[in-house]
């Protein structure tokens, strides 16, 4: 009898014999996944390169970019960095032109920490490139299809949160 909770993967290969058809295009998948993290991680060194920054500014550009209402303690706990290095990583990123850190509305003691239009206007242009091949890869596929790479996506995304030590900032709306 067949658990409901597990997926069926009892389709056999066209031989009849060994791994089944379903569990070969998973681990397909899995495998691909994985060379897609290492693209992504060569990528982001990449653009980190070319915007003159360290992969450590970049991430912290980023996850304030996407997350927004940071401060500095809340950035510094998340990329798991000191107190002494954020400051440097925030001072280097203010005179970049690409931080501005405004007093907190609720917490005269702290700071919030706002990208600016410049960096979000690099950023841009630096991966004007990228995000359009992605849109053109994007374009071949059906309304349906782009239905379920989204879920496949929103489903992805709450399990790589689940495994990483910044679950703590990552939102994820499902």
């Amino acid at each position: 009898m067949s658990n409901k909770t597990e997926p069926d993967i009892s389709e056999k290969n066209s031989s009849g014999k060994g791994e089944s058809t379903k569990a070969r295009e998973i681990a397909r998948i899995s495998s691909l996944l994985r060379s897609f993290g290492v693209a992504n991680l060569a990528y982001a060194i990449s653009l980190a390169e070319r915007l003159d920054m360290t992969l450590s500014d970049l991430a912290a550009v980023e996850h304030i970019h996407t997350y927004g209402d940071l401060t500095p303690k809340q950035l510094a706990n998340n990329l798991k960095m000191s107190t002494g290095s954020i400051t440097a990583l925030l001072d280097r990123l203010e005179e970049a032109g690409y931080l501005r850190r405004d007093p907190h509305p609720h917490d005269r003691r702290s700071l919030i920490l706002h990208i600016t239009d410049h960096a979000i206007e690099d950023i841009r242009h630096v991966q004007s490139e990228f995000v359009s091949e992605v849109h053109q890869i994007l374009n071949r596929y059906s309304e349906d299809e782009l239905q379920i790479i989204e879920d496949f996506l929103n489903k992805l995304i709450p399990v790589l949160v689940k495994h990483s030590h910044y679950r703590r900032l990552v939102k994820h709306n499902d």
